[in-house]
């Protein structure tokens, strides 16, 4: 088997490989995980160029700390905890402005707009939203909703309780409506589930 050959091996048994010296193994993991990685950064910054500078940040940081994975570690939790580090450090050291692709947000917003005016007005007003969240909060509903992870998959990542990841996505969808709907001058019922 070559390196990069597509394999049914499990994520941890090739991440025990990496860990043990086989680190070529590593390009599996790359081709599972690039696109849910991105995708997690590209919804908390909504910079393209920015959340793929940020997937490399973490296959390199897989690479150093390959020693600190451990047997009973699951490797998805593991991954994204490594990505929240790396965006952690980035968000303490710059104000990152987000823009979500219009789709995801009229996912989140729930609404079909009639027209494309009135659907990029939406689309701007739920920018100025995301943007104004605070880190723990779009991070919580960036993975519940756009990387459609459980709450206690979160609890693990981002290293609290269930429960507090629920009230941080419902803080979230609050405070986005309260923000959006005053900025649009618009009620509509938001749902909140999970």
């Amino acid at each position: 088997m070559t390196p990069r050959e597509p394999s049914a091996r499990s994520d941890e048994s090739v991440m025990t490989a990496v860990r043990d010296g086989q680190v070529a193994q590593l390009g599996i993991l790359f081709d599972r995980y690039q696109g849910r990685i991105f995708s997690f950064f590209f919804g908390l910054t909504g910079d393209r160029g920015l959340s793929d500078d940020l997937l490399q940040d973490v296959f390199l940081r897989i690479l150093k700390y390959r020693a600190t994975f451990t047997d009973s570690s699951r490797f998805k939790t593991w991954i994204y905890r490594i990505a929240r580090n790396a965006g952690n450090d980035h968000f303490g050291r710059h104000r990152t402005h987000v823009y979500m692709d219009d789709d995801a947000l009229e996912s989140l917003l729930g609404a079909t707009c009639p027209t494309d005016v009135e659907r990029n007005e939406r689309t701007e007003h739920l920018h100025r939203a995301i943007a104004r969240l605070p880190i723990e909060l779009r991070e919580a509903l960036v993975l519940a909703r756009f990387e459609n992870m459980k709450h206690a998959e979160i609890a693990q990542v981002v290293g609290c309780t269930p429960g507090t990841v629920k009230g941080r996505v419902f803080r979230a969808i609050k405070t986005l409506q309260k923000v959006y709907f005053r900025t649009m001058g618009e009620r509509t019922r938001w749902t909140v589930h999970k």
